[in-house]
């Protein structure tokens, strides 16, 4: 892993002969065509927020993962698939989603992928290195 102090320095020259404006530009373009796409380079679905509230009222405003309430917000709220396998045909379906809380999202993968990293003797990192097709549900 590269030592941070030296990743700060070049980071330093670059913005010097380049222009801190200009550099800030362009990492955080990158970084947003990143998230554009998943890791195994699909582009990513986009929800309307009308499905989002949609969803919202369909479950009475909480989260099926831990119960609470949502805050009906943008940035408040993810779109998780009940079960993430690619390679279910109904994986996208309206019966495979629900609204739930962005940690409550991060949480519930983190476990899926520790449970097939045991399952499968894989690293986490082969399994994200794979794309999510080869990922189940808990």
């Amino acid at each position: 892993m590269p030592d941070p102090k030296e990743l700060e320095s070049e980071l330093r020259k670059l913005r010097v002969r380049y222009g801190y404006g200009t550099f800030d530009y362009i990492i955080k373009k990158l970084a947003r065509e990143r998230l554009q796409v998943n890791a195994d380079d699909r582009p990513r679905r986009k929800y309307r927020w009308s499905e989002y509230m949609r969803m919202y009222q369909e479950q009475k405003g909480k989260c099926p993962l831990c119960t609470e309430p949502l805050l009906a917000l943008r940035g408040w709220l993810a779109m998780d698939h009940i079960n993430p396998n690619l390679t279910n045909p109904e994986f996208d379906a309206r019966s495979n989603r629900q609204v739930v809380h962005p940690d409550c999202n991060s949480r519930k993968a983190a476990r899926s992928l520790l449970a097939q990293s045991k399952r499968s003797a894989k690293t986490i990192r082969q399994l994200q290195a794979g794309g999510m097709d080869e990922i189940e549900d808990l």
